[in-house]
């Protein structure tokens, strides 16, 4: 009774399957904390990339991400394992739910709509202020309890959006190894960046580039195929020059959190 308390108290925004791909033991992994500047070569798998009620104290959200994490565990592992990306109709689409999922419950992606909520709250206070208007509630910052779940009830919309884009399984044929972090999607928009554009990473943007690391030899990418064109009809890529792995592992570091988590310490990644 006291472990699934537990359990239901700490959860998981990224998956214990997830973190095992990246792991020698399938218990522990390395992890190195960015605030602290503290690697740790053995963190436990099940003390990491969570917090308490995450998702609320009711447990809903939870056990369901528990049922879809075991699909996405066969089909994440089986990608792995096979070196390739032949899945059926019905995978394909729980890999998109697993890509969008990730990133809607990212602790940062909660953080981050807390702070608009903030600073809408800050602008509609500053705004009456001017025009007179009283309020009966106290002056202070708004945010939600639990506000992953507002992303994680647009799924329904945004995996639509998702099919739209060409998804290949990127190979790691170098000595380097894929890092990856809290924020398991990375997004990028090179089209967007090269006409001098800042922003411009929302899934249905022209350009867009999803990166997602599945192992540490492995990795995910769906990308706008109206824009990037590739030569070869395979829906796999191998890398076999270390400086193109390491800039993904940049990517993947600028999009972290708080925590990085890899096997080994990689390498100076340049």
């Amino acid at each position: 009774m006291e472990d699934s308390i537990t359990k239901k108290k700490y959860q998981h925004y990224v998956p214990k399957f997830y973190l095992r791909l990246f792991s020698n033991d399938k218990k522990s992994i390395g992890a190195y904390i960015l605030k602290k500047q503290k690697y740790i070569p053995n963190a436990s798998i099940k003390g990491i990339g969570g917090s308490d009620y995450f998702y609320g104290k009711d447990g809903i959200i939870e056990d369901w991400f528990s049922e879809l994490e075991g699909e996405w565990s066969v089909i994440l592992n089986n990608i792995v394992k096979k070196n390739q990306l032949n899945i059926s109709t019905e995978d394909y689409i729980f890999l998109l739910m697993f890509i969008y999922l990730s990133d809607a419950r990212s602790k940062n992606s909660a953080n981050m709509l807390n702070k608009f909520i903030n600073e809408l709250a800050i602008t509609t206070i500053n705004m009456d202020k001017k025009q007179n208007i009283k309020h009966s509630y106290k002056e202070k910052l708004a945010s939600f309890d639990n506000p992953s779940i507002y992303p994680i009830q647009a799924m329904q919309d945004i995996v639509p959006i998702l099919l739209d884009l060409k998804m290949v399984l990127i190979i790691n044929n170098t000595s380097n190894q894929f890092i990856t972090s809290d924020c398991l999607v990375a997004k990028y928009n090179q089209f967007l960046l090269e006409k001098g554009y800042k922003r411009g990473y929302a899934y249905g943007t022209c350009g867009i580039e999803c990166f997602v690391p599945i192992s540490p030899k492995h990795c995910i990418c769906l990308y706008d195929s109206d824009i990037y064109q590739s030569k070869k009809k395979s829906n796999i890529i191998i890398i076999k020059d270390y400086k193109e792995i390491n800039k993904l592992n940049k990517l993947f570091l600028y999009n972290s959190d708080e925590n990085i988590f890899l096997i080994i310490l990689w390498e100076e990644i340049g």
